[in-house]
């Protein structure tokens, strides 16, 4: 994080350590050099007493993390990605949102709410064009080289490539 290291240049690593004193948190030390009994004070941690989770939850109300998914209460929400922010519906929806307007990258609403114009715009689709490289397949991408993403329907699929969305969860997706 740049914020630390101008803050605090004797530090190279940005994740810093330190011990409370009188109710603060001050960092002393970067990470590589932190003693027993120091403690990330850089990264917020979750609300919840002796917790040291990184917080990811909080109230549909609020603009920031609050708790860890172990402390969540009903009705919190994932505030980790913008896939899991909450449909855009004018009454209310707590459903995670997959459609929006074609071409963008921004789901707005959940199935139940979406419009006829709204389409899927979180899953990955093929990469197939036709042959004069205008129009992509419309189809969902589902296979591809084994630990990669998927990136070719089953049409339009390459030798060699597998179908990804089977895999078992033992075999990690590329990042």
């Amino acid at each position: 994080d740049m914020w630390a290291r101008r803050k605090f240049p004797m530090y190279s690593n940005a994740s810093l350590a330190g011990t409370a004193r009188s109710g603060r948190q001050i960092p002393e030390r970067c990470s590589d050099h932190r003693v027993e009994g120091d403690a990330d004070v850089f990264n917020v941690r979750c609300r919840h007493p002796e917790c040291t989770k990184h917080p990811t939850f909080a109230p549909p109300d609020s603009s920031s993390p609050l708790v860890c998914a172990t402390h969540k209460l009903p009705g919190y929400t994932s505030m980790r990605r913008k896939y899991h922010k909450l449909c855009r519906h004018p009454e209310g929806c707590t459903k995670h949102p997959v459609y929006g307007v074609k071409r963008t990258k921004e789901p707005m609403f959940c199935k139940t709410h979406k419009k006829e114009e709204h389409v899927d715009v979180v899953s990955t689709r093929c990469q197939h064009l036709d042959g004069k490289g205008s129009e992509p397949c419309s189809k969902f991408a589902s296979f591809g080289h084994p630990s990669k993403k998927p990136v070719y329907c089953r049409e339009h699929m390459i030798v060699g490539m597998e179908h990804l969305k089977s895999r078992p969860r033992s075999r990690p997706r590329a990042p």
